[in-house]
């Protein structure tokens, strides 16, 4: 089944949201097993932002030279992925490095969706930009509530995933 550019690109939007709210319920649990301090806690955060301050330069030029259809494609996959080894980062130092290849992955992955968008919006009638951040306001939403409420019903006890 082929679904239309302005589905495909509502779904990146979703899924970029989905991504970070699930990361934001995850914070807490995040900073108990690493056994971070608040101030860590926001140096994790700072390094996330310069995870993307960094990438999304380069990342304007990879859409230039391959186009926002592939290079969307595979950051919404290297976006998923990288929350994985934030999830799993066994102490400070991956979990560092992880927060910053989260970062750039999601940053790189909301210019490209951003420029997708701004090419499918300029051959409709109408704009689509307003309602491309409503979905992505939606992921958010549901990748909070799933997260949270996985973490806090789950019989699933995410340590015993962890190597230390």
């Amino acid at each position: 089944m082929k679904i239309g550019a302005r589905t495909s690109v509502s779904l990146l939007f979703l899924v970029n949201g989905f991504l970070i709210g699930s990361w934001a319920a995850k914070i807490p649990l995040f900073a108990d097993r690493l056994q971070l301090s608040e101030s860590i806690v926001g140096i994790m955060i700072v390094i996330f932002g310069f995870g993307s301050l960094v990438t999304m330069p380069a990342t304007g030029v990879v859409i230039a030279r391959f186009g926002t259809a592939f290079v969307n494609k595979a950051l919404s996959l290297l976006a998923a992925t990288t929350l994985l080894w934030v999830t799993l980062s066994p102490n400070l130092w991956t979990a560092g490095l992880a927060m910053f290849f989260f970062g750039g992955m999601i940053g790189s992955m909301d210019l490209a969706m951003n420029a997708l968008a701004v090419e499918i919006e300029r051959k409709r009638p109408s704009p689509i930009m307003s309602s491309c951040h409503g979905f992505w306001s939606l992921g958010g939403l549901i990748g909070a509530i799933l997260g949270g409420y996985l973490l806090e019903f789950s019989s699933l006890n995410i340590h015993a995933f962890v190597v230390t």
